[in-house]
């Protein structure tokens, strides 16, 4: 009986310690909904990247299957660390891969690298020419040969594919290549004898700045600094040619005595005397055209014997 006694209350403690149970429940539950919804998103890209692989592995059972499907389910494969997870079959059972190359070699019967190779040459003739390369089964020396081709070179080849057998898209490739090669090495011995004549351009734009220059010099300079000038230039040209004579030439005639010497056939001396003919005539023009002696004499020039003066000492020969 509870006459004559006050009803009990909840205390504050009380009220206190269950609220707290309500937010320590409340937070159990987001916790179990996010841990739910992070593996459902884990489960989802496991299963999407099992279908992938899935979609590969099928394409390659196939005789017809797509060489470029294969290359997109390899992105999507690369892109995804997933792979991780995922089981395949191996010769010794299935288990996970251990890294991408692996997984590569197992499932796409080639390497990471070559898979990366193929994605390039995907990328670089789009994906017509790719299936009908990988068809074809081309060799990887006229793949990088295709490559170099011009754009309306590789559209022949592209047509000559999808026509055309093996051997006949080959030849058409070793063609064009080698008609480029021709191509190019017309325009570098073009481009070389453009350089070349450049070059001389320049150095006639030099010689006559030069002797622009030098005429400038001796019009402004003293009549017998121009004469001294004058006189030294031609001694050293005279030097040139004479020292000239007397190696270059005059071992080239020795040589060519010694191979008639050693080997016969036709006298060599008359084409020497030609040669020596074509010297004395020039000498004998310069002679004639600024009435010059005859100063060889024993070997000295007399005009080294003569006075610093214009005029020839006496009793010398006209």
């Amino acid at each position: 009986m509870t006459r004559g006694r006050k009803p009990m209350t909840a205390t504050e403690p009380d009220v206190l310690d269950a609220s707290a149970e309500q937010q320590a429940g409340k937070a159990l539950a987001v916790m179990r909904e996010t841990a739910i919804s992070s593996e459902n998103e884990r489960l989802q890209a496991l299963f999407d990247l099992g279908r992938a692989v899935g979609v590969a592995g099928a394409m390659r059972a196939m005789r017809s299957f797509s060489a470029a499907a294969e290359i997109h389910a390899f992105e999507k494969i690369n892109k995804s660390r997933a792979f991780k997870d995922l089981c395949i079959e191996f010769p010794d059972g299935f288990r996970p891969a251990e890294n991408i190359d692996e997984f590569c070699r197992a499932h796409f019967g080639r390497g990471y690298k070559s898979m990366q190779d193929h994605k390039r040459l995907l990328q670089q003739l789009g994906e017509d020419a790719y299936e009908s390369v990988r068809k074809l089964d081309l060799p990887r020396t006229q793949l990088r040969l295709l490559l170099t081709l011009p754009e309306d070179d590789r559209a022949a080849v592209e047509d000559a594919m999808r026509d055309g057998g093996k051997d006949e898209v080959v030849t058409l490739i070793q063609s064009l290549a080698n008609k480029l090669d021709e191509t190019r090495e017309q325009v570098e011995h073009l481009k070389g004898e453009l350089k070349a004549t450049e070059e001389i351009s320049a150095e006639k734009t030099q010689r006559i700045e030069q002797l622009q220059r030098e005429s400038k010099r001796i019009a402004a300079a003293a009549p017998d600094q121009v004469r001294a000038d004058l006189a030294k230039e031609i001694a050293e040209h005279v030097s040139a040619a004479r020292d000239k004579l007397a190696t270059t030439v005059r071992s080239g005639f020795f040589a060519l005595g010694q191979h008639y010497v050693e080997h016969g056939g036709t006298d060599c001396r008359h084409l020497m005397a030609g040669h020596v003919a074509e010297l004395q005539k020039v000498l004998n023009e310069l002679r004639e055209e600024f009435n010059l002696r005859d100063l060889e004499g024993d070997g000295r020039p007399e005009w080294m014997d003569w006075p610093a003066t214009d005029e020839a000492p006496a009793g010398a020969e006209a």
